[in-house]
């Protein structure tokens, strides 16, 4: 999971390659929050989240955005294929010739 945090500030007066003093500097910080554990169906991931920053002691700002990938909502929602189970067919070659499996491009035309 990812903090990102707009922060604005007015430019120092003496740089003189800055804009004007009455215009403002805006700034994004992406700052990742690792998770104790991996997330398992049926997790809580707001519970996860939460545990970890109080372990990091981060805390949100005003204007913070939290960024949460789709990965960790599938699997705390037990959204998951052993790619094992999965063959590949006409994407293989379109896979090899962009350096990725077949197995997930197949995944994805079937869900």
């Amino acid at each position: 999971m990812i903090r990102a945090r707009r922060i604005t500030q007015r430019p120092a007066a003496e740089d003189e390659h800055k804009p004007a003093s009455n215009e403002l500097h805006t700034e994004i910080r992406l700052i990742p929050i690792a998770l104790a554990n991996d997330i398992k169906p049926g997790d809580s991931i707001a519970e996860k989240l939460l545990q970890s920053l109080r372990q990091k002691e981060i805390e949100f700002e005003p204007g913070d955005i939290l960024v949460v990938k789709h990965k960790i909502v599938s699997k705390a929602e037990g959204r998951m294929v052993d790619l094992a189970t999965i063959k590949s067919s006409a994407s293989a070659a379109w896979a090899k010739k962009y350096k990725l499996d077949a197995r997930v491009i197949q995944l994805g035309s079937h869900y």
